[in-house]
């Protein structure tokens, strides 16, 4: 009876160590994107606001932060003389098919640089935020189609209170768009929304290529699927190698300071990123969304007390019934897998 109650004892201690330690784990993460977040997004809006261009050059110091960290992870240096340089790079082994990363590479850089090109159109940072918070619609269109997943009425209609929100946004800030000669156009504003509207896509399409590569291969691989996705979408940079050169140019003879805020951007985007990456294989993909929504809506505030944003009524409307909208989706979910509710 001593040995048994002992090794009760034991195994007691063992599992509320390791609860400890995963609700620390979740806390650095909250940290990191909230932290991390909100530095990325006020410095983002003091760049764009000087060079509404310079989506491209602030996304490609993004990558490349995450790339370097991943790089010191999973590159090596082999020592053996004699060989060639090109065979001194060692790769650790994929944990991950090569197939599963190329996926997220591609979805992931045009969902990165198309959100980020919006803000050439006219988008604000508080309605691109507040749009973006519509991903939750597309997920759910796209897991019901290509996933087959289930959702229970309390999410569909939370879906629905969100997209409302979102549509109540965005139309509250057409009263802004001037016609006046050198402003933003109605048309060019709406050829920004277009392009964020597609790049949500991407971003649904991302979010069930990193799921299936979780469930096949472990959320614990999350840091390998990180450095990949930002390790080799650095080569499609190429592709707008003309806008960063542009932007970069205009920054040294004009904006010398901005050159310093990018680094602290990309770095803290870097952070934010990692402890999204870190919340999701800790949690799930919706807690992970949640999350992400509730940083969007101190963002706005951030945005609107420090850049003197004009924000309405109508508009704190809309992005209220986004928050309290992916609120509810998140904690309706279907209560079919008990298991899936408490890591949630």
């Amino acid at each position: 009876l001593w040995t048994k109650a002992r090794l009760s004892l034991i195994t007691a201690m063992n599992q509320k160590s390791a609860l400890n330690q995963r609700i620390a784990a979740i806390i650095s993460a909250l940290l990191l994107i909230f932290i991390g977040g909100c530095t990325q997004s006020f410095t983002l809006e003091f760049i764009v606001t000087r060079d509404p261009n310079s989506g491209s050059i602030i996304t490609f110091f993004q990558f490349l932060f995450v790339a370097f960290e991943g790089a010191l992870k999973f590159i090596s240096w082999d020592t053996t003389p004699n060989i060639p340089i090109y065979k001194k790079l060692k790769f650790k082994p994929l944990l991950v098919p090569l197939k599963y990363h190329i996926s997220c590479v591609l979805l992931g850089w045009l969902s990165a640089v198309l959100a980020a090109k919006a803000y050439g159109f006219g988008i604000s940072v508080p309605l691109h935020m507040v749009f973006k918070s519509s991903a939750l619609f597309v997920n759910m269109i796209l897991g019901f189609f290509i996933m087959s997943k289930r959702y229970s009425m309390g999410q569909f209609f939370s879906v629905i209170f969100v997209t409302a929100g979102v549509g109540i946004n965005t139309l509250a800030s057409l009263p802004n768009v001037s016609k006046e000669e050198g402003d933003i156009s109605l048309f060019t504003w709406l050829c920004g929304l277009s392009i964020l509207g597609l790049s949500l896509i991407f971003t649904g399409l991302l979010g069930i290529a990193q799921d299936l590569a979780f469930k096949h291969y472990g959320k614990e691989n999350y840091q390998e699927m990180m450095f990949y996705a930002h390790f080799l979408g650095l080569f499609l940079f190429g592709s707008v190698a003309n806008e960063i050169l542009k932007s970069g140019k205009l920054w040294t003879f004009t904006y010398p300071i901005v050159w310093l805020l990018l680094i602290i951007n990309a770095l803290s985007s870097f952070f934010c990123i990692k402890g999204v990456y870190k919340l999701i294989s800790l949690t799930s993909s919706l807690t992970g969304n949640l999350t992400i929504t509730v940083r969007k809506f101190l963002v706005i505030v951030i945005s609107v007390i420090c850049f003197n944003n004009t924000f309405s009524l109508n508009q704190w409307v809309g992005a209220a019934m986004v928050l309290l909208g992916t609120v509810g989706y998140t904690l309706l979910a279907p209560s079919g897998n008990p298991q899936e509710k408490i890591k949630n």
